[in-house]
């Protein structure tokens, strides 16, 4: 239902939040923790810190980490810059044709079901909630 660069970042901010301290993290460490390719994860880094969830610093004790607490990013904070088309009308069946109550294509009414849950759920949960499951917030 996501994209594979929003299933990434879901891990590697994922993984960030669950550490005990928030020092900047080496995005090497961040790869290997959370399990996510380097190379790629370095341009999900930059997009992140630019969109303004995470913060870089250069350096030796350089790295990422979070530019607000957990349970201050909303996921939609995280994917919404990798997930273009979640937010607006565009038809996923379509071949990236408007989809609206006016032009329905073959599945608009389940699919408009899921889509606004799934926002729902982005909109409402927090990076705390996923990262510490039953846990502080």
């Amino acid at each position: 239902m996501l994209s594979e660069s929003s299933e990434h970042v879901l891990r590697a901010l994922t993984w960030i939040a669950a550490l005990p301290r928030q020092d900047a993290v080496a995005a090497g460490d961040i790869a290997a923790g959370a399990k996510v390719p380097r190379r790629y994860l370095s341009k999900i880094l930059a997009r992140l810190t630019r969109s303004g969830v995470l913060e870089a610093r250069r350096g030796v004790n350089g790295g990422y980490r979070l530019a607000r607490p957990a349970n201050r990013i909303h996921l939609i904070d995280v994917v919404g810059p990798f997930e273009p088309t979640l937010g607006n009308d565009s038809c996923v069946f379509g071949g990236g044709r408007a989809c609206g109550d006016r032009n329905q294509c073959a599945v608009h009414k389940d699919w408009g079901r899921i889509r606004e849950a799934l926002l729902r759920f982005l909109e409402h949960t927090t990076l705390a909630e996923i990262a510490n499951p039953g846990g502080k917030k």
